[in-house]
């Protein structure tokens, strides 16, 4: 071992076992997104996204990040999301998979909601 390396891994460690508690914390975070009953497992395959006035609060903030969010996008069309620093550009993307659920509106994936 060169001086160089064990300096490098000295560096490193410390990173390297925040990042795992990061990690543990994040594969211990408890499901809050409920799963549908029946859900519906086949679509058209039209990949098309709808946004239909969706506000979004997250859990314990004073203050909806998302308000009355409305638009549609086809399959292979390219969209845009501007804006400031905490405006909500992640957030709407983060609803798109439930990472979280909308407060109120829906979201349709192939006229589907996404909760179903």
């Amino acid at each position: 071992f060169s001086l160089t390396i064990f300096a490098n891994i000295f560096m490193m460690y410390p990173r390297a076992v925040v990042s795992a508690g990061r990690l543990d914390e994040v594969m211990h975070t408890p499901i809050t997104v409920p799963h549908p009953e029946n859900p519906i497992m086949e679509t058209d395959g039209s990949g098309r996204l709808e946004f239909n006035h969706v506000d979004f609060a997250y859990p314990d903030a004073d203050e909806p990040v998302l308000r009355d969010i409305s638009f549609s996008s086809k399959a292979g069309e390219t969209i845009a999301f501007i804006g400031s620093t905490g405006s909500g550009k992640s957030t709407i993307v983060k609803l798109i998979p439930r990472f979280y659920d909308a407060s109120s509106g829906e979201i349709k994936l192939d006229g589907i909601d996404i909760r179903d």
